[in-house]
């Protein structure tokens, strides 16, 4: 052994192969060479979730008086989680990692060099909480906080849509019923169903006929809770004689294009609408004008979200009264609750508020702490979705991965998502804001996809791969993009 030990130099896994071949299984390993240590360098001490990677790799050096151990074998262990490999050789630098999983509780895994004292590593986790967030109270029924199912419908029931087309003596109709099915309706839930992975089942019950209403289309109001609600009673009231509404969840309704009804506002009233027929309330419609026959699927897609549950994400005055300033600041075209005239994705916040994301393809920090993940694009089906770090009750960071497939296609970016999502904020004054890694302010990106049309995050030439959020300290890297889009990134609390 010690003329193996002066020809094969400090490497242990060198004297173990070259000499141990004559030894008997149980010979204990030799004792490593004069000088040879075994250093803790990173990720001893983490906070994490449990059965979550940690967001540090656990890292070892191994060195002889300070020069590194290239090539020397590492074996790791714990009797808590799972490691990422057994095993792991040393590189030039006399480094080795392993990425934990660990389980619940004070944890604790080890690294070991032969007959070397081993290294320790602990580590504290705790099951991730929900991240719900508490919406203010004035605000609780329109917010992006848990959803109100007193006034929405709720997105993966199966929901019956009766379908509906109304004339007035100044506007007569000049479409077939037929054709605005087939330009909105049926396209437009096809997006609600992509937006889903499937979980939307909204069954439409078209009514091909035009139904004459009582007044001229000039006199009913939709800008107003009041004007809409007597609108669709004077719509039950011209159809019911024809129609059995006792099957049904909700309204669509058409009217010929007209310069006095150009947008396509949402009936949010709930349970308490009173707009009553065949014994049904209708607490949830939507009344169609002239701009679904301009972008008649996203239209369709964005009203049915305020059915489901969800707030518009582009700025307005609440009050009704002048806005000033860029339409889309807050989210740009990130999601089709701010720009329909660029359509994309949900984001994954509003998936999940609305169920299409199950809690175990979520990351939640409430706590002090960090994770690991690899997110899958907001468009694919599976995959983790989404890593969301809570600032306060109301107040939560959440990344997320985009790719430009499918609806999210016309992207102007792609990359990692962050933004800020506060359920204490009114919609219109920005609940939702991207937290975007450079800010767009001339060019057609600009033009097409507002002021955060590249404020995503990667890895890569021009990427930006890291972010620190100045008030809390959350810090977020990309480490790497994997198949399919799919982007690795490192996130600490």
């Amino acid at each position: 052994m010690t003329t193996c030990l002066r020809h094969c130099g400090a490497a242990l896994i060198v004297v173990l192969a070259a000499c141990g071949s004559g030894d008997q299984g149980t010979t204990p390993p030799p004792p490593p060479p004069s000088g040879l240590s075994l250093d803790v360098v990173g990720g001893n001490q983490q906070r994490g979730l449990t059965a979550r990677p940690l967001a540090d790799s656990l890292t070892v050096r191994v060195h002889t008086s300070g020069t590194p151990a290239a090539g020397a074998t590492v074996t790791w262990a714990t009797s808590s989680g799972q490691l990422s490999a057994s095993s792991s050789t040393t590189d030039a630098n006399g480094l080795a990692r392993v990425q934990w999983i660990p389980g619940t509780g004070e944890v604790a895994a080890t690294a070991a060099v032969g007959a070397l004292p081993a290294a320790t590593f602990n580590a504290t986790t705790r099951v991730g909480g929900s991240c719900m967030l508490k919406p203010a109270p004035a605000i609780q029924r329109f917010s992006l906080g848990p959803t109100d199912y007193t006034l929405s419908l709720r997105a993966t029931n199966a929901l019956r849509v009766a379908v509906l087309f109304v004339d007035f003596p100044d506007a007569g109709a000049t479409e077939t019923p037929a054709s605005l099915v087939n330009s909105v309706v049926t396209p437009g839930l096809q997006l609600m169903s992509e937006m889903s992975y499937g979980k939307v089942r909204i069954t439409p019950v078209a009514f091909p006929t035009w139904y004459r209403m009582p007044k001229a289309i000039t006199t009913y109001t939709w800008t107003t809770f009041a004007g809409q609600r007597d609108y669709l009673l004077d719509v039950l009231s011209v159809t019911d004689a024809a129609i059995d509404f006792s099957t049904f969840d909700a309204l669509y309704v058409f009217t010929p294009p007209n310069g006095s009804k150009p947008i396509s506002p949402t009936f949010n009233g709930g349970t308490t609408a009173n707009v009553v027929a065949d014994g049904r309330n209708f607490g949830n419609a939507v009344t169609f004008g002239i701009d679904s026959r301009q972008y008649g699927p996203a239209v369709l897609a964005h009203e049915t979200g305020h059915m489901l549950g969800l707030v518009d994400l582009y700025a307005f005055q609440p009050s009704g009264g002048t806005f000033s300033g860029h339409t889309f600041k807050f989210v740009g075209s990130w999601t089709l609750m701010s720009n329909i005239f660029r359509p994309s994705h949900y984001l994954t916040w509003e998936k999940r508020k609305l169920g299409f994301i199950d809690e175990s393809q979520v990351d939640c920090l409430d706590a002090p702490g960090g994770v690991e993940a690899v997110l899958t694009p907001n468009h694919a089906i599976g995959g983790r979705k989404m890593v969301i770090v809570t600032l306060d009750a109301s107040s939560a960071i959440v990344i997320e991965a985009r790719a430009r497939q499918g609806l999210d296609a016309n992207l102007c970016d792609e990359g990692v998502l962050v933004y800020l999502v506060d359920a204490g904020t009114a919609p219109g004054s920005g609940p939702a804001v991207v937290l975007g890694s450079r800010t767009t302010t001339t060019g057609a990106a600009f033009t097409q996809c507002g002021p955060w049309a590249d404020g995503t995050f990667g890895v890569g030439p021009g990427a930006v791969s890291s972010w620190t959020h100045a008030a809390s300290g959350v810090s977020i890297s990309v480490i790497g993009v994997e198949a399919g889009g799919a982007h690795r990134i490192r996130v600490k609390r």
